[in-house]
């Protein structure tokens, strides 16, 4: 492995291929999004308000949605404007079951699992990280008008006991598995749809 640095990052927190442009786009906690070539070049750094936690590709629309975690927000970009799109609000409560211990342990990762037939294309992963630590799974368009998502965009709520600290997941269609990151038990859990 090389180490490559990029000016203007921050923290990295996620990042995310997008085969049509050939770039990696990266996001830190800062606030900043960061186009990447393979070799580790800046093509450009933009500002997206927020404390920026991950970043996932949706696939059928190539915009990018990005997990804001202090204000509980997923942010839509796209790539091609190199322009915000909107922002949907994050019902904690109903998407945990309940109020979250601690809004600084709020949700820290995303992914998006193409699903023909669901709003949007497919289903969106979330892990909150603790108090409760749990796997959130969500339908909605990303292309639609902004709205806080909750209960009715809700699929799936669940807990991945004994492990907390959960940090990052990711979707491996050629495992058919989530990949989930319990980072405090340096553990990477793989889940089943199930």
């Amino acid at each position: 492995p090389v180490a490559v640095p990029v000016p203007g990052l921050g923290e990295a927190s996620g990042l995310a291929w997008v085969a049509a442009t050939g770039r990696f786009f990266v996001v830190g906690d800062q606030g900043s999004l960061v186009e990447v070539e393979p070799s580790g070049a800046v093509v450009a750094t933009h500002r997206v308000r927020g404390n920026l936690e991950d970043v996932a590709l949706h696939f059928p629309s190539g915009r990018l949605v990005l997990l804001a975690e202090k204000k509980g927000e997923l942010v839509v970009w796209d790539p091609a404007a190199r322009a915000e799109t909107a922002r949907f609000a994050l019902d904690a409560a109903a998407l945990l079951g309940r109020e979250p211990a601690d809004r600084n342990q709020g949700f820290e990762g995303l992914a998006f699992r193409p699903e023909a037939g669901r709003p949007g294309g497919g289903v969106f992963h979330l892990v909150h990280q603790r108090r409760p630590a749990r796997l959130v799974s969500i339908v909605f368009d990303p292309t639609g008008p902004a709205r806080t998502l909750g209960a009715t965009d809700l699929v799936d709520s669940r807990s991945l006991r004994p492990f907390e600290d959960l940090a990052a997941v990711t979707w491996s269609e050629r495992l058919g598995r989530l990949l989930v990151v319990a980072e405090s038990a340096d553990r990477l859990l793989v889940v089943g749809l199930d």
